[in-house]
């Protein structure tokens, strides 16, 4: 595509004014015709000045060669790409298989404001094999080319996330936690780089358990000290509030207690029905077998409120000790969550295991 800088003398093609022109010589069938052959390349290759803009333009398209656009849909079709033809060779079945997820890096500054998508992978699911690389790839540019120190990787509790996690036990640097909560950075090696799951993710996970427990798809019958942990709990008490003049739960409402997939994702309302004003009124005026869910509400409204510290005068106009900022790390909250509640999670875990009858770790 020789375009303006073609060196054979008096063309005139030209991607601008007359398109671009293409030079294509027959294939060589004997030694006479493969030297004639070089020749012609050599010419035309010896002055030959790159076009920039379009070489650019040639790039772009390869960025975006994975993407397709429905003309009848109007959706970006996007196919399994995941950056590295070595990766997607060693780790996918097919090569052609249309993405329905997409994996992103997103990087955001502790105490700035820098926020960005550093890339991007489409995927049909992602296994915790096919992260490492991508994420090494990720700490390596930013380290190494960025300047700038990786400190922390939040994700949300999928397994392929935690599986990633317990993948560098070994180089956690001697912690002694049951939990691996950190590894060596490979490019900082006197650094660790910390593993967070993101809190916003693991409520609605509780609840999504809490609401397919003795209902919607009944998947479980979450149990605890002898009780059971349904949905129904919360279902009548709504109700009952709603027969009463003087509403004891304002903030619940139909929507909260019929899941749609919209109200699904809503993180607000997940803290209003796992929150202390429902345990409270649950405790006050529901019957005994009730507790059990009382208390995993009261849990869940604590832990999440140790995690969403976000102003410094929101614990005093809610009155909640556990959304005032930190500023020590004698902090009462950090006792509280290794003492109270990974004690509340390890004893309903025995409480599973201990319960008479065939039942699974889920029941």
């Amino acid at each position: 595509m020789p375009g303006d800088n073609c060196s054979v003398f008096g063309c005139g093609s030209c991607r601008r004014t007359k398109g671009i022109g293409i030079w294509k010589l027959p294939a060589p069938l004997n030694d006479d015709f493969r030297k004639w052959r070089e020749a012609w390349l050599n010419e035309l290759t010896k002055y030959r000045v790159i076009d920039k803009d379009f070489q650019n333009q040639i790039d772009n398209d390869k960025v975006q060669a994975n993407l397709v656009f429905d003309k009848n849909t109007h959706d970006l079709i996007g196919f399994v790409d995941l950056g590295d033809p070595d990766i997607n060779f060693a780790t996918l079945d097919k090569h052609d298989d249309v993405a329905t997820y997409a994996l992103v890096f997103l990087v955001r500054g502790v105490s700035t404001e820098l926020k960005f998508s550093l890339a991007y992978f489409a995927t049909t699911g992602v296994t915790s094999v096919q992260i490492m690389p991508l994420f090494w790839e990720a700490v390596c540019i930013l380290e190494c080319i960025c300047n700038l120190w990786v400190i922390a990787a939040t994700s949300d509790g999928a397994s392929p996330n935690r599986r990633f996690y317990r993948l560098y036990k070994n180089l956690d640097g001697g912690s002694g936690k049951e939990v691996c909560y950190r590894t060596i950075n490979l490019y900082a090696t006197y650094r660790y780089i910390y593993f967070f799951s993101d809190a916003p993710h693991l409520i609605k996970t509780t609840k999504n358990c809490l609401l397919h427990s003795g209902h919607g798809r009944c998947t479980r019958y979450m149990w605890n000290d002898g009780l059971y942990v349904i949905w129904q709990h919360i279902t009548e008490l709504f109700h009952q509030d709603m027969e009463n003049g003087l509403k004891l739960l304002p903030k619940l409402t139909y929507d909260h207690i019929n899941i749609s997939s919209y109200s699904a994702m809503r993180v607000s309302f997940v803290a209003q029905v796992l929150s202390a004003s429902v345990s409270a009124v649950m405790r006050t005026f529901s019957s005994p077998d009730t507790a059990a869910t009382a208390k995993l509400c009261e849990m869940v409204d604590s832990f999440f409120d140790c995690l969403n510290v976000r102003s410094t005068t929101e614990h005093e106009r809610k009155r909640k000790p556990f959304l005032a900022p930190y500023t020590s790390v004698q902090d009462v909250r950090f006792r509280w969550l290794e003492s109270t509640f990974l004690k509340y999670l390890q004893d309903r875990l025995q409480s599973i295991k201990d319960r008479p009858g065939n039942f699974t770790k889920t029941a």
